[in-house]
């Protein structure tokens, strides 16, 4: 077998559910280096140089031993933390008797010679018969391995040396204890765990699961030499190890056996699982029995740091790599807490207290090493049992108990030669001392609990061990001289770790407490800081589970949506049936979210612990506000509710009938128990149903197999109610009740995102779903319904649409002229994520957002809109009327628009949901801004306006009527009225005719991902201006502005208007009016000041850069600007609109912002995880295309860059990390990669890696078009953080609103308390621990309140909802050097200010002469004031 080509990493392995206690690749007896007395040593070896750890040339030595079995990488190097190793012989050495060469030779350590196998048995020591001092015949031994393990088992004594060593080994410290500056000891976690998770990886396993065994034992029993021993054989037999040695501890000299080597608590890889699924780590625990000596690894530590702060220099690159690697991981210090006493300050205290509790909680195995076998149950035994015990005691919810491995190491080579098999070895040492138990009572007090408490028979101390450990198992360990047989026997305790791995791996699994490589990590450090802080209490896993994933507020809510929809089908007269049925599919939820979240433990349990009380606050909320009262007489049946009793009994007209309280059998005192019971009930036959299935599909994930589960359940469970169909919601996701309804189906249904993508076909930014998962296959889409789902690293685009009536003209033009900047085949809309539009801007943002019209439609559409709409009443305005009809306005719009809800509903296809589009309206009242949208969000209450989402499908508005809506501007039409809900709303523009703020903020609570950076680009588009002639206002006629004015004129004065007697009929109906209408002129003239004053903001948050992203479009026309209701003027506003942008500066704007929305079609992608070299990080990925092959748009995308591409130029992308540009990448686009865009409709960069020197480092890709350097045009997402790794932290706790905890704290008191949870005994009674309080909802006093009657059940939930997310914050500052952008105008060169001063003077003038004209008399400074309040930006 040839193995000279270069290693490669070990393949991914596979589920350890298999047939073999472990996946393939992680085998028991992998092929190895032979440990019998056959082994060869003929060698073919060619060197491979690769990179070593410390940037050195490493040569890999590819070995072929002459039976086949292969050894890999042989170092030349030593490397951080390993000793020093002989160097590779390219050579056999001959043989020492006959000098023969190139044949097999074996070495006799007793001989310490090498034959050949003629010469071997020539020799008298080695004939027949004859032995060694220890009795056994010499041993026929492999070179390589002799001298590796004698290099291990007899370490150099020097001190220098020792140091050195321990100096390296530093960086492998995971966690101990230290002294701060007022010596007072701290616990140090120095991130080891999360650097060797991190530097493992690899892009084939995206999901990971440690193993972790710890090594403990007596000071001097040989724990740092058996780790050292098992990375050293597995090393040989792995694949290799990409960056040199694998670290590996220091081992102790012989003359220091009664001082710790190392101390506190060292981590380190086990080089044959290093980078597969299920990496195995060492935990090498500091001596039980150093005492306060100070361990070596201390005490050289103490004096580099002395001898470091008196020569601050250092000649040795690499010591000083080392330094600043442990210096940055030396950050996370806890200071203990119940350190408060001169016993617990010591560091003796800490090693057999807290470092116990650490270890076995969290391990799978414990290896217990220990020299001398005749001293177990004198010795080890006791601290086996007493470790134990006092360590179980502190943890609840345990995922599994850790399996015991004791290692009898340095054992005599005369004992039985069965004793080398660890399962005779088990046998004989537990038969040993199965009578321990008897003859000490502390071991007879343990026995005595768990035969009473827990009635489990002991009758041997085996028996008893394994109420604390999983299994026990026996190693033996040979005294060294006997290489070859320490060498097979590291390789059984290898595979008893191996199998006893696996067996914890299936034991969690089944039990549903499996940790990925993540989650472990957030349960380290809650466990760290818990044991800092408290020694005594125990760690509970489960309570940082919902830490990780809480349970959300809104899921008791949810389950009461259904069981309202259930009441309404007409199918339930006995709500007991109703929440009988109703709790099959709340159980099925409930283990679907489990395995979602990744819950831990049992269903039914996390159902007590997490989910009871948001089922019981459904039941009781229902029995509260949707179950009548069971009174009746001869005058009819009561139909009050509980809590809207309050006159006592009246009958379905209103009449009272009687007196007294609320009366019914069906309370939740009276039903609590058998909802629990069915809850309990369904969750274990599921919870069966699952584990069966993960029994016989082993290689499939958990929640692949409960998704499924959950399917068959949810279509039994409404197949069982009459079909799905009669089940819709807009608000809660009826698939699996967590979550909020994000995507509508064509068939009615809303999922929420998760159910989305567990049902369907996730591809590249977007899911396609066959058919409705609620349908159970009976309702196949006629093609399939494609979702799209934003990257993790692209940006947002973002389009604002101003109001303006009939100049809603000038904003299509723009809109035209950027999509024939873009070369005229792609559609406008596709390059936008999220389109905002008011009044006119709204109808737009419809068109173009959810019809998906072309550019050149929409303005057809619009003209034909403006001359029907603005249709006269007959008479004339009348007070109190509108100016124009309402009914050919609707016409019109039902005659354009499909005759679908934004939102739901039954739709043809799925492009009506490619981009968000939101429309801005108000009420009819004219007291709240309202926005209707395509999408569903969760409610934030800290802006200005509110979301209309009814939960009723029915009550959605059709496309139409949102048009309507907000087009329904004071005095000129009547307001919308929905005719289901009797609800009104006026034009948009009465709050927001610039949308901009809106559409910012709207990204953000969209796309919360996204919030911390600014969007790609924000596009405003105004309705055209005229800054030289306004004649006092921005678009106003004179007769406007002498309205304005009055007003203005009558508030300042405070005088009422007097009115006569005869108006007094509509006076304040007219004046209500007349209020509405001037806050709609206020926004008219601030249309521009709004932009202004976002402007600010933005600005004062980032950099010119990031502020160039923001621009706006407001073409000056040269002349006033018609009114929004001159229609005869549209022709010549479009054509002054065409002439202006056909102007050289206009053009060049509507150039760079096409660039930049062309940019903004590239994303970068990771397609590895982010790796730590030497002095920089590496992150790999792919540079991708939001279009998708199949739209046509790639090959469009060809053309646009086929015209950029000139005789010395060539479009291209730059990398390059901000600040520092010295590994700056330039990637051409060649004409391969655009003719294949062209011709085959696809983009392929290929993959590059990007080097960031900085983990925080920001790296920008910028896409060039041509020579010019002075517009960036970053891509999508762009610049941001690419290798940021920061430690995981779970998320707080909801806290729970008084009003609930009043309601869960009486309903606990009324429940029938369940048996308390039992702890396992000390060796002294244990103490009774208390558990908390789950969480519940988190609500307000006003908002807990319940609503008047069913119909306003909804807006009660979303009041009381706690789901809204936190307000988006300010983007970052992702500053750019020497570089400036502003207003989208191209580079800052200062004249920004000038401009505006011009601008300042001309409106001035302009105002001034119209002043005059009117003979009207002004004062300056109050005219400067005024004109700070309009001054007018491009």
């Amino acid at each position: 077998m040839d193995h000279s080509h270069p290693r490669r990493l070990p393949e991914r392995t596979t589920s350890p559910f298999s047939t073999s206690p472990f996946p393939h690749n992680m085998s028991p007896n992998p092929a190895a280096i032979p440990v019998n007395r056959v082994t060869s040593s003929v060698i073919n070896a060619r060197p491979v140089l690769r990179r070593g750890s410390s940037g050195s040339r490493v040569i890999n030595q590819t070995l072929t031993l002459g039976n086949g079995a292969a050894s890999t990488a042989f170092d030349t190097s030593s490397g951080p933390n390993s000793p020093k190793r002989p160097q590779p012989e390219l050579k056999p050495k001959p043989c020492e008797n006959c000098d023969a060469a190139n044949v097999q030779t074996w070495h006799c350590s007793y001989c310490d010679m090498l034959f050949c196998d003629p010469c071997w048995v020539k020799q008298g020591p080695h004939k027949s018969g004859k032995t060694g001092p220890d009795g056994l015949p010499h041993e026929k031994a492999d070179l390589r391995i002799v001298k590796r393990l004698k290099d291990i088992l007899t370490p150099s004594s020097d001190p220098t040396e020792q140091a050195g060593l321990h100096i390296d080994d530093e960086d492998t410290t995971w966690f101990g204890i230290d002294r701060d500056n007022n010596h007072q000891p701290v616990f140090y976690d120095y991130g080891r765990y999360a650097t060797i998770i991190a530097n493992s990886t690899t892009p084939e396993s995206k999901v990971r699961y440690p193993q972790l065994v710890s090594f403990i034992g007596q000071t001097g029993a040989g724990k740092s030499t058996l780790v050292k021993m098992l990375i050293d054989q597995q090393e040989r037999q792995s694949s290799g190890y990409p960056r040199g040695p694998f670290p590996s501890p220091v081992v102790g000299s012989s003359r220091n056996d009664n001082v710790p080597t190392s101390g506190d608590v060292h981590l380190y890889g086990d080089p044959r699982t290093y980078n597969s699924q299920y990496p195995v780590l060492y935990a090498d625990c500091e001596g039980l029995e150093g005492g306060e000596n100070t361990p070596m690894s201390v005490q050289f530590k103490e004096k580099s740091s002395k001898h470091s702060n008196r020569k601050r220099s250092d000649s040795n690159p690499d010591h000083r790599k080392r330094t600043k690697i442990t210096r940055v991981a030396r950050g996370t210090q806890r200071h203990m807490t119940w350190a408060n006493s001169p016993e617990t300050q010591k560091r003796q205290y800490a090693v057999t207290e807290l470092y116990p509790r650490l270890l076995y909680t969290f391990s799978d195995v414990i290896v217990f090493v220990l020299r001398n076998p005749k001293t177990f149950e004198s010795s080890v035994l006791s601290k086996l049992l007493g470790w134990a015990s006092a360590s179980m005691e502190k943890s609840l919810n345990q995922p599994t108990l850790p399996h015991a491995i004791i290692a009898l190491n340095a054992t005599d080579m005369e004992v039985d030669p069965r004793e080398w098999e660890p399962e005779f070895a088990t046998r004989t040492l537990m038969a040993n001392v199965a009578g321990a138990i008897h003859r000490d009572s502390g071991y007879r007090q343990l026995a005595d609990y768990w035969s009473s408490q827990e009635g489990r028979r002991i009758n041997t101390t085996k028996d008893l061990l394994e109420c604390y450990y999983s299994s026990v198992t026996v190693v033996r360990i040979p005294v060294k001289g006997r290489y070859m047989k320490i060498d097979e026997q590291i390789n059984k305790l290898h595979t008893t770790i191996t199998e006893r791995s696996a067996q914890s791996f299936r034991a969690k699994r089944s039990s549903r407490m499996l940790s990925n490589s993540e989650e472990l990590n957030i349960y380290l450090q809650s466990a760290f800081d818990h044991f800092s802080n408290d020694l005594d209490t125990p760690f509970n896993f489960m309570d940082v589970a919902f830490k990780i994933n809480p349970i959300p507020l809104d899921f008791g809510g949810n389950i009461l949506k259904l069981a309202v929809a259930m009441r309404n089908s007409g199918k339930f007269e006995d709500p007991r049936q109703l929440f009988k049925d109703l709790s099959f599919m709340v159980a099925s939820c409930i283990l679907l979210d489990c395995s979602r979240q990744n819950l831990k433990g049992p269903a039914d349990r996390i159902l007590e612990r997490g989910y009871l009380d948001y089922c019981d606050n459904a039941l009781e909320d229902y029995c509260a506000i949707f179950l009548p009262c069971q009174y009746e007489n001869r005058r009819g049946r009561c139909v009050n509710v509980r809590e809207g009793h309050i006159k006592g009994h009246q009958n379905e007209r209103g009449a009272v009938i009687g007196k007294g309280a609320y009366e019914s059998t069906f309370t939740w005192e009276s039903f609590e128990d058998d909802w629990e019971q069915h809850l309990q009930n369904h969750l274990l036959e599921m919870q069966e149903d699952l584990n069966r299935d993960m029994q016989e599909r082993p290689n499939l994930p958990e929640i692949t197999l409960s998704s499924r589960l959950h399917l068959r359940n949810v279509n039994h469970f409404y197949r069982h109610l009459g079909g799905a169909k009669y089940f819709v919601s807009h608000s809660a996701c009826f698939c699996c009740l967590r979550e909020m309804a994000e995507h509508p189906l064509p068939c009615g249904h809303v999922l929420c995102k998760a159910c989305i993508k567990a049902y369907g076909d996730e591809q590249q930014q977007q899911v396609s779903l066959a058919a409705c998962p609620l349908h159970n296959r009976s309702m196949i889409f006629s093609t399939p319904w494609r979702i799209p789902i934003k990257a993790e690293l692209a940006g947002v685009r973002i389009l604002s649409l101003d109001g303006g009536g009939i100049r809603g003209i000038v904003e299509l033009e723009v809109l035209r002229q950027i999509e024939i900047a873009l070369g005229g085949c792609i559609p406008i809309q596709e390059f936008f994520d999220l389109i905002v539009g008011t009044s006119t801007g709204g109808i737009i943002a419809i068109a173009l957002g959810i019809e998906n019209w072309s550019i050149q439609k929409c303005i057809t559409m619009f003209l034909k809109l403006c001359d029907k709409a603005f249709q006269p009443k007959l008479g004339g305005l009348r007070l109190g009327s509108s100016k124009y009809r309402t009914r050919p306005l609707e016409e019109v719009l039902q005659n354009h628009f499909k005759p679908e809800r934004i939102f739901g509903g039954f739709h043809e296809a799925s492009a009506s949901y490619r981009r968000k589009v939101a429309i801005t309206s108000a009420t009819e009242t004219g007291e709240h801004a309202v926005i209707f949208t395509n999408y569903n969000r969760a409610e934030d209450g800290s802006v200005n306006y509110r979301m209309e989402r009814p939960d009723e499908p029915r009550n959605e508005l059709l496309l139409w009527e949102v048009a309507r809506a907000t087009s329904a501007a004071p005095t000129f039409f009547r307001p919308l009225v929905n005719s289901r809900t009797k609800e009104g709303y006026l034009d948009g523009a009465i709050y927001h005719n610039n949308p901009v703020r809106i559409a910012n903020y709207e990204s953000k609570l969209l796309w919360p991902d996204a919030q911390d950076y600014h969007p790609d680009i924000l596009l405003s588009i105004g309705t055209g201006h005229n800054g030289q002639d306004t004649g006092g206002s921005i678009d106003m006629t004179r007769q406007e502005s002498r309205r304005y004015r009055l007003r203005k004129f009558a508030k300042s004065h405070g005088k009422a208007v007097e009115t006569k007697p005869a108006a007094a009929a509509w006076n304040m109906q007219w004046m209500n009016w007349l209020n509405v209408l001037f806050k709609r002129v206020d926004n008219i003239l601030d249309s521009e000041q709004i932009w202004k004053g976002f402007k600010q903001d933005v600005q004062a948050s980032s950099s010119y850069l990031d502020f160039g992203r923001y621009q706006r479009f407001n073409v000056r026309v040269g002349f006033r600007p018609p009114k929004m209701d001159e229609k005869n003027e549209i022709g010549r506003l479009h054509e002054a609109v065409r002439h202006k942008l056909g102007l050289t500066n206009y053009q060049q704007r509507l150039t760079r912002t096409a660039r930049r929305l062309f940019a903004g079609c590239f994303y970068f992608q990771k397609t590895a995880p982010v790796r730590d070299t030497e002095d920089h990080f590496d992150v790999q990925g792919e540079i991708c295309c939001r279009f998708t092959p199949g739209t046509g748009y790639l090959r469009h995308m060809g053309h646009w860059l086929r015209k950029h591409q000139l005789q010395f130029f060539q479009p291209y992308f730059r990398v390059f990390e901000v600040n520092n540009e010295n590994m700056a990448q330039k990637l051409i686009i060649t004409g391969n990669v655009i003719a294949k865009m062209v011709e085959q409709d696809h983009f392929d960069m290929g993959s590059i890696v990007i080097p960031v020197s900085l983990q925080m480092g920001v790296v920008s890709i910028q896409l060039h078009v041509d020579s010019d350097k002075h517009y960036l045009y970053p891509i999508s997402g762009m610049p941001r953080v690419l290798t940021g790794i920061e430690p995981p932290k779970p998320p707080s706790s909801p806290t729970p609103s008084a009003e609930h905890s009043r309601a869960t704290t009486r309903r606990k008191s009324l429940r029938k308390r369940r048996t308390p949870p039992r702890h396992q005994p000390a060796l002294s009674p244990p103490a009774t621990i208390s558990e908390e309080v789950p969480p519940s909802y988190d609500t307000s006093e006003d908002t807990a309140a319940f609503p008047d009657s069913p119909e306003h059940v909804n807006d009660w939930a979303e009041r009381r909802a706690a789901a809204a997310i936190p307000r988006p914050n300010s983007p970052r500052n992702m500053q750019m050097p020497d570089m400036a952008e502003l207003d989208g105008t191209g580079v800052f060169d200062g004249r920004a200010d000038v401009l505006d001063e011009e601008e300042d003077e001309e409106l001035a003038k302009a105002l001034e002469q119209s002043l005059v004209e009117q003979g009207v008399e002004y004062d300056p400074d109050e005219l400067a004031r005024a004109l700070e309040q309009s001054r007018i930006f491009m």
